[in-house]
């Protein structure tokens, strides 16, 4: 385990800094700010919420995901097959591409977007950052569902 007071180095640095200079924001995180937390540094206790907050936030998100795909599939099947398309492997084929990218997109919008969480991680107070406790680009929130790298913090940080 590493404390705050632990040394490390990276190139460019001057010499070895203590591993809570690294993680220093300029601003609190905007979840931090909805449920009034003012501190304005992440907490090395914080970074990686435990596998029941996860565990929650995927539960949560997943019904979400069914739901927004669901409605997607729905919306786009009828649209085809209102234009008189009745072959049911272009009509499967369709829900199936949905079903592929609607949860790809759904994390990645939510997650490189101003709050920076899905709605299953909000509910359970936690967002996503870049390495250093930044916003994530869209580019990075596509990457980052087939990667499965990332940095979570706390909102409470």
């Amino acid at each position: 385990m590493l404390s705050p007071n632990d040394l490390f180095w990276k190139e460019g640095n001057s010499g070895w800094e203590p591993i809570s200079s690294a993680f220093h924001r300029t601003s609190p995180p905007p979840v931090g700010q909805m449920i009034g937390v003012t501190e304005s540094r992440i907490s090395l206790s914080s970074v990686h919420p435990g596998f029941w907050l996860r565990l929650a936030a995927h539960l949560i998100d997943t019904v979400l995901v069914y739901i927004v795909v669901f409605v997607a599939a729905f919306v786009f099947g009828f649209a085809i097959a209102a234009s008189g398309e009745t072959d049911e492997d272009v009509l499967g084929g369709i829900g199936s591409i949905v079903g592929i990218v609607g949860p790809w997109l759904y994390y990645a919008l939510f997650e490189s977007s101003p709050k920076q969480a899905t709605p299953g991680k909000l509910a359970c107070g936690f967002v996503v950052t870049d390495m250093n406790g930044g916003r994530i680009s869209f580019g990075k929130g596509l990457f980052r569902e087939f990667s499965g790298k990332s940095l979570v913090r706390t909102a409470g940080a």
